[in-house]
């Protein structure tokens, strides 16, 4: 008996250790287009990691969202955390997105330079 008792107490405690709220996070989940690259958010888990991927068309680029970064495997890291979503990609940008209803506009950084950026929710 004091084995179950500690098994549903962790369990329990799982309940109350999200990053963010699903209300928060449900917001990012969907098809977000700018001009030259697309990003899609199919869910963000617990931990505030989006998953998805980035796609430059005109590139024929696919990235897909990890929990790193990583050149060799086209993986990118995605972090939603309350209005924000921070992009890091795998060839060393940064995306930093604030979501203000059905637009994530922020900036795009690369080599220490920086441009604005705005998505828009399809």
């Amino acid at each position: 008996m004091p084995f179950r008792r500690t098994m549903l107490l962790g369990a329990a405690s799982n309940l109350f250790l999200p990053a963010v709220s699903f209300g928060q996070t449900a917001a990012f989940v969907g098809l977000w287009d700018d001009p030259l690259v697309k990003i899609a958010i199919t869910s963000v888990r617990p931990n505030g990691h989006a998953v998805g991927q980035i796609d430059i068309p005109s590139q024929s680029f696919v990235t897909t969202f990890s929990d790193k970064p990583d050149r060799d495997q086209r993986t990118a890291l995605a972090v939603v955390e309350d209005s924000t979503l921070t992009i890091d990609t795998s060839i060393g940008g940064r995306f930093e997105l604030k979501l203000d209803g059905d637009v994530l506009m922020g900036t795009y950084t690369f080599n220490s330079k920086t441009w604005p950026i705005a998505f828009k929710r399809r």
